[in-house]
């Protein structure tokens, strides 16, 4: 997908400046915003502008106004805003031993069902596996891994002894034959995508920080 893009991107005649992490200020003439200094202390100027980024961040920098969270029901006449009824609920004991809560589970009071708070919806990175070999890559502990981290996991999978019963109940749908290049199995590769789990891949209250963070902040939850 990344190719497609750079190659219609080529064709168009955009000049690609990549690597650009955070923005931290801008220039404006009144309301008129003129240029933008990035974390790095890069200076772009342009006489429009589209803030086509995940973060907002070209928006906010310009003095916009930001909102983030989870709006009321009232505020707009949504009956699907605000916190809404758990709909999913897990059999795991959410304490260690000393009376803590274990990794991705929080304490924090709830607010009333349809009101406002400050929590954003989960991010992750969308996990695709296959069987076939020419385009497996192999999957290794990153450096520092604690298996601690997962222990909600654990205790929901009951080590093992409660796994998924296929690949579906474990959240993988699978698409297949995989045309092209995913050729290389007996009767046609599969491809799966982690969606669709009752947890998924997602890093469970992990993401809470990530829209007002700073750039050192959002990379560690990035890297986390």
């Amino acid at each position: 997908a990344e190719m497609v893009l750079n190659d219609m991107l080529l064709e168009a005649n955009v000049n690609v400046v990549s690597g650009v992490r955070g923005l931290n200020s801008s220039v404006k003439d009144g309301t008129v915003l003129k240029s933008v200094i990035s974390a790095s202390g890069i200076q772009f100027s342009a006489p429009v502008w589209i803030d086509g980024s995940y973060e907002g961040d070209l928006a906010y920098v310009a003095g916009a106004d930001m909102t983030w969270g989870r709006e009321s029901q009232a505020q707009y006449n949504e009956s699907s805003a605000g916190r809404m009824p758990e709909t999913i609920k897990y059999n795991v004991d959410p304490y260690w031993p000393d009376g803590s809560v274990i990794p991705h589970v929080s304490n924090a009071p709830l607010v009333d069902i349809g009101e406002a708070d400050n929590r954003t919806e989960v991010y992750d990175f969308r996990l695709c596996f296959t069987d076939s070999p020419g385009n497996m890559v192999p999957v290794s502990k990153p450096p520092g891994y604690n298996a601690s981290e997962w222990e909600f996991w654990r205790r929901l999978y009951k080590n093992g002894t409660n796994a998924p019963s296929s690949l579906g109940a474990a959240g993988l749908g699978c698409l297949g034959p995989i045309p092209n290049n995913y050729s290389d199995c007996d009767g046609g590769c599969t491809k799966c995508d982690m969606l669709g789990m009752k947890h998924s891949t997602d890093m469970l209250n992990g993401a809470w920080g990530y829209p007002n963070g700073t750039l050192a902040e959002r990379e560690n939850i990035w890297e986390a």
